[in-house]
C-alpha cells in the first residue's frame, strides 16, 4: 500500500474517532510544504480537549493487541501501523496549551481537514528539541 493511502487511512480513523489532534513535527510541516519526506506522524493530543476513553478507542483501531484500558496524559504514545510510526503525544515541548489554541491553521491532506500547529510553532518546537539534544 502506498504511504500516501495509508496516512489518508490513519487521518480518517483519527477524525472518525472525534479525537481532537493537532499535526506537528514533520508531518505538519509537510502540510505546509509538501516537498519534505514524511517519515512518521506526530500529532499533539491535549488532555484538555480530550479523553481516555475515546484515546483508547483509536489505539485499538490500530493495534488491537493493546492492553491498555486507561491512559493518563503524560507519556507519548507510539504506534506502529502498516509502514508507518504514529506518535500521539500529550505535551509538546517549547509550547504550551493556550499557544496552540491560538496558533494553529486548518490545512488538507488529501481533502482531510486537519488542525495543524502554526508553522512558527512548529519550527519552535523542532528548536526546542534540537537545542534539548545539543
Amino acid at each position: 500500500m502506498e504511504k500516501q493511502q495509508i496516512i489518508e487511512e490513519i487521518i480518517s480513523e483519527i477524525l472518525d474517532s472525534d479525537i481532537i489532534f493537532f499535526a506537528i513535527g514533520g508531518f505538519g510541516k509537510y502540510l505546509y510544504d509538501d516537498k519534505i519526506d514524511i517519515k512518521d506522524l506526530d500529532f499533539y493530543i491535549p488532555a484538555e480537549l480530550n479523553n481516555s476513553e475515546k484515546l483508547i478507542g483509536l489505539i485499538l483501531k490500530f493495534d488491537r493487541r493493546n492492553k491498555l484500558n486507561n491512559y493518563i496524559f503524560d507519556k507519548i504514545i507510539r504506534i506502529n501501523y502498516k509502514s508507518l510510526t504514529i506518535d500521539l503525544l500529550p505535551k509538546i515541548d517549547g509550547v504550551n496549551f493556550e499557544s496552540v489554541m491560538e496558533n494553529y491553521e486548518i490545512k488538507y491532506f488529501n481533502n482531510l481537514p486537519i488542525r495543524t500547529l502554526s508553522q512558527n510553532k512548529i519550527e519552535e518546537n523542532i528548536n526546542f528539541i534540537k537545542n534539548q539534544i545539543e
